[in-house]
């Protein structure tokens, strides 16, 4: 079997989305794509799988895919890396690349375990490429963050920048950046939790709505979208046109506009507490990981 394949260990939302792009764009070649997944025989997503692209190498041993690959994505439960990573060192070598997407994760952690190059990946949902297309082009969805060790090479650095690049935004964190874990847990929630934290406000702005008119869910949802991307597409792209512009362009002095942003910035000790009571999670998990890779907690 030829070696150096690319290979995907695990293959639940994250493993479906990053296997999807690379083979609708045409990054690599099927038969170049090895999965590993608990039961392979028994899924149907699995059997979906094969009945598009049936020159996929699967199996049920990370150990099996460790051998043939130096580009290893692992995509599951940030709990279980651990454990993954314990079953593929004794199968990997100095030109072995591991890639992960587990949140809550530091490189000090991975250095309990094994000492290779590493480099975390914290995508999101939206960046999923329709079917359709073959290419976002200038189109890209979502943005990726990216963090590497300090074995990563250069070369492998920029392979898998430029990978990413062809389908989202990136944002790759040093380790200045590092050093104050606090950054990747905000930019986390911004990004890879942002889209269903942004659903959900859209969802409950729609239902309240619905209460104080006649107009349905999905003229509401229509409008609020369309007023949402819009506004988005024109603060990403327009220089002249900064936050503290749309909103001093939108609003007028005792209008309505303004006295919805008055009330917002009078009580955004809710966003405040929003904020940190996902910041407290993420130390209650930072503890359980300290405790998981026999490090201190502080």
């Amino acid at each position: 079997m030829q070696l150096n394949k690319i290979a995907i260990i695990g293959y639940g939302n994250m493993g479906n989305l990053l296997l999807n792009n690379f083979l609708n764009l045409n990054l690599f070649k099927e038969e170049n794509i090895i999965i590993s997944t608990r039961n392979p025989k028994k899924s149907k997503k699995i059997d979906d799988l094969i009945k598009i692209y049936p020159k996929i190498t699967l199996s049920s041993s990370n150990e099996f895919v460790a051998k043939l690959s130096e580009k290893i994505f692992i995509c599951v439960e940030t709990f279980q890396l651990k454990t993954i990573l314990e079953e593929i060192k004794p199968f990997i070598n100095k030109n072995t690349h591991i890639i992960h997407c587990c949140a809550g994760i530091s490189f000090k952690m991975i250095s309990k375990v094994i000492d290779a190059k590493v480099s975390q990946i914290i995508p999101t949902t939206v960046s999923q490429v329709d079917n359709n297309l073959k290419s976002f082009k200038d189109n890209k969805n979502g943005i990726t963050l990216i963090s590497h060790n300090d074995n990563v090479l250069d070369v492998d650095k920029k392979f898998l920048e430029n990978l990413f690049e062809n389908f989202t935004y990136i944002n790759v964190f040093d380790n200045q950046k590092l050093d104050d874990e606090r950054n990747l847990e905000i930019a986390t929630i911004l990004s890879s939790c942002g889209p269903a934290l942004i659903a959900m406000m859209i969802n409950q702005i729609i239902n309240i709505s619905i209460e104080n008119s006649s107009l349905n869910h999905n003229e509401l949802e229509y409008i609020l979208i369309k007023t949402i991307k819009s506004t988005a597409i024109k603060l990403d792209t327009d220089n002249n046109m900064s936050i503290t512009d749309m909103i001093n362009k939108t609003a007028t002095k005792g209008g309505i506009t303004q006295i919805g942003i008055d009330y917002i910035e009078e009580n955004n000790q809710i966003i405040n507490d929003f904020l940190n009571i996902l910041l407290n999670k993420y130390d209650i998990v930072k503890k359980e990981l300290n405790n998981q890779y026999d490090l201190d907690s502080k």
